[in-house]
C-alpha cells in the first residue's frame, strides 16, 4: 500500500495517513471469538471481518499487476479477466498445456508472498461463483445456474412460525435469482420447474407458486425507451443515523469534506437518512423493569418462586448448580424463579442425564424460550403429556419414545438461564443451542407438530 502511495499523487497526504493506521489497526487487532476464547492470527487477517475482503481485493489486485504481471510470457493470451475476492475466471485462448504452464509459472511467482493458486479447471464449461458458463456450437458464452451437489435444495417450510408474505417473499426472490441466471429458455424452464418441486417437498403451496412465476418474468420484461435512455445519476451510498439537533450540521460537514472524499469513491452521491424515533411502545418495554421486585439472591438456593400450590417449583433447579451439556459447562443463575418472564429455560431430562459422563453423549436437554411467566409456559408443556397430544412438545416427545414407564414432566429438571428483552428471544435461544449443540445431540433437534 505504501508503495502504491508513493506513486499516488491524486490523493491528499491527510488521506494517506488515515488509510495506513486504519489498516494497520485491522492487521494488529483483528481476533476469533471461539467457545467465549479470543484468538488473535500470527498471519494476515480472519475470514469474515469488517474489512477483510477489501484488503484482499487491494492485495490481489497488486500482487497480479503490479509484481506478477510483467513477468508472465503468456498474459497476453487472456481475453477477458473476472475476479471476485480469489475465485477468478479467464477466457483463454491458448491450449490446456498453456495453461498449465501459466499456473505453474504464476505460483512460483507469488510463493514469496505466501498466495498459492491451488484448484483449477478449464473447458468449454466452467464453474464460477453460482453459475456454469459454457460455450455453444458457435463458441457464444451462455450461462445457467449452479447448485452444489452438496445443496439439499431445502427452502424455509411453511409450517414454521413466520408471517405468510414471508413464504411468498422466499419463493419469488427464488424465482428471480433462476429468470437471472440463466441465458437460454430450455435450461431456464428446466431450472423453474426443479426449484418449483424443491418448494413444493418444504411444504409450499403449488398455486401460489403458479401464480408467482409470471409475476417473475414481469419483472424481467423489456424496459421501454424512455427507461433506457434515463439518466440515473451517480452512485449512491447512503449512511442511517438515528435523529440529533445537529443533523443539518452533520450534513455541511459531509459537504465540505466531498474533495477529500471524491478521490476514494469516486463520483458518489452521499445521503444520510435517518432512523426512525423510539415508539412509546419501545420506551415502555424497555423500562418494564423498573417496576419489578427485585429477588433477593443473597440467600437464595434454588429457582423456586415459594407461591402458594405453584407446581413448578418442584422442577427448578438449585442455584449455581453447574451442568455438563455435550462437553459445555452451564450454571444455573441466581436472581431467576418460575414468575420470570422474556426468558430462555432450560428443561433436562433426569433418567438420561444420569447415564451421561464426560465420554458419553446423551440426548437429554431441551433449549426454549417464552415471552410469559415460565410457570404458564411449563404448565403448556404439562398439558402435552397425553397420549394426543404428546408430539406437540419436545419434552413429552422424548418421554414417549424413551421412557414410556415414566410419562410424566416429573422426570425434568427446569431451570431459567436468562431473561432478555422480547426482541432478542431468540436470538438468546439461538446462541444457547448452537453453543451447547442440542440441536445435533439434544431435544431440540425433535420434529414436533403445531
Amino acid at each position: 500500500m505504501m508503495e502504491a502511495f508513493s506513486e499516488d499523487i491524486t490523493t491528499s497526504a491527510g488521506v494517506k495517513s488515515a488509510l495506513k493506521e486504519f489498516t494497520k489497526l485491522s492487521f494488529e487487532e483483528s481476533c476469533v471469538t471461539f467457545r467465549g476464547h479470543c484468538y488473535k492470527p500470527l498471519i494476515g487477517i480472519p475470514t469474515g471481518g469488517c474489512d477483510s475482503r477489501q484488503i484482499a481485493d487491494i492485495f490481489l489486485h497488486w500482487l497480479l499487476f503490479t509484481k506478477i504481471k510483467d513477468n508472465m510470457r503468456n498474459w497476453s493470451l487472456i481475453k477477458l479477466y473476472k475476479r471476485f475476492i480469489d475465485d477468478c475466471l479467464l477466457f483463454w485462448r491458448g491450449t490446456k498445456r498453456q495453461f498449465a504452464t501459466f499456473v505453474n509459472n504464476l505460483n512460483t511467482l507469488a510463493a514469496q508472498y505466501g498466495i498459492r493458486f491451488g484448484s483449477w479447471e478449464i473447458g468449454r464449461e466452467v464453474n464460477f461463483l453460482d453459475l456454469t458458463l459454457y460455450l455453444d456450437q458457435d463458441n457464444r458464452v451462455h450461462y445457467k445456474i449452479y447448485t452444489k451437489p452438496t445443496d439439499a435444495r431445502n427452502y424455509l417450510r411453511t409450517d414454521s412460525f413466520h408471517p405468510p408474505h414471508v413464504f411468498k417473499s422466499v419463493a419469488f426472490s427464488q424465482m428471480l435469482r433462476i429468470v437471472s441466471r440463466n441465458s437460454l429458455e430450455n435450461t431456464l424452464e428446466e431450472d423453474m420447474d426443479q426449484l418449483k418441486k424443491d418448494l413444493i417437498r418444504s411444504g409450499h403451496n403449488p398455486e401460489i407458486l403458479e401464480e408467482l412465476e409470471p409475476m417473475v418474468y414481469r419483472r424481467f420484461a423489456i424496459p421501454d425507451e424512455d427507461t433506457l435512455t434515463e439518466d440515473q445519476g451517480p452512485p449512491s451510498i447512503v449512511f442511517p443515523v438515528n435523529y440529533i439537533k445537529e443533523l443539518s450540521e452533520l450534513k455541511g460537514i459531509l459537504r465540505d469534506c466531498e474533495s477529500i472524499i471524491r478521490p476514494i469513491l469516486g463520483p458518489t452521491k452521499i445521503q444520510v437518512a435517518t432512523r426512525k424515533g423510539q415508539s412509546i411502545g419501545n420506551l415502555v418495554m424497555r423500562n418494564s423493569g423498573i417496576g419489578k421486585v427485585p429477588i433477593d439472591v443473597k440467600d437464595q438456593v434454588s429457582q423456586e418462586c415459594g407461591g402458594w400450590g405453584c407446581k413448578c417449583c418442584s422442577h427448578m433447579g438449585t442455584c449455581g448448580e453447574r451442568i455438563t451439556i455435550n462437553g459445555d459447562k452451564l450454571q444455573i443463575p441466581k436472581k431467576y424463579n418460575c414468575k420470570t418472564n422474556n426468558c430462555v429455560y432450560m428443561a433436562r431430562c433426569k433418567l438420561c442425564s444420569s447415564l451421561n459422563s464426560e465420554n458419553i453423549f446423551v440426548e437429554d436437554t431441551y433449549f426454549g424460550q417464552t415471552s410469559q411467566k415460565f410457570h404458564k409456559r411449563v404448565n403448556g408443556h404439562r398439558a402435552c403429556f397425553t397420549v394426543e397430544d404428546y408430539k406437540k412438545s419436545a419434552l413429552s416427545l422424548h418421554a414417549m419414545e424413551h421412557h414410556p414407564d415414566h410419562f410424566k414432566l416429573d422426570i425434568y429438571q427446569l431451570a431459567v438461564i436468562k431473561e432478555v428483552t422480547p426482541r432478542n428471544l431468540n436470538r438468546e435461544e439461538f446462541r444457547l443451542i448452537e453453543k451447547f449443540k442440542t440441536n445435533c445431540i439434544g431435544l431440540n433437534r425433535c420434529k414436533v407438530e403445531r
